[in-house]
């Protein structure tokens, strides 16, 4: 059954594409793998993120994450608070086009 899943996991990561940093699932394919583990196992993806369940107690659970530097982790909604920070500062501050013609 180990194998299966990480075959999956393997597929799934062919059909990410990375784009500035930000990975991205087509829509229609956005689905949730759903996996039980317990204390002290772990998931692997992609070779390079090992996800380990470090503690159960009571309704939450301790994740421990090894990946390499280069990968972003973070909580949803950190990623939600970086994005809306971004999208800010995008509008407030449009980027400037390098080759504009001056009058």
């Amino acid at each position: 059954m180990t194998v299966g899943i990480e075959v999956l996991l393997r597929k799934l990561l062919r059909v990410l594409s990375c784009t500035d940093g930000e990975w991205a699932l087509p829509s229609e394919l956005w689905e949730m793998l759903v996996l039980s583990r317990k204390k002290n196992e772990s998931i692997v993806v992609d070779d390079t993120i090992v996800i380990t369940v470090v503690e159960i107690r009571g309704d939450k659970v301790r994740l421990g994450i090894e990946a390499p530097r280069e990968v972003a982790i973070h909580r949803s909604e950190v990623r939600d608070a970086i994005a809306a920070q971004s999208e800010a500062s995008t509008i407030a501050n449009p980027p400037v086009e390098e080759n504009a013609a001056t009058e």
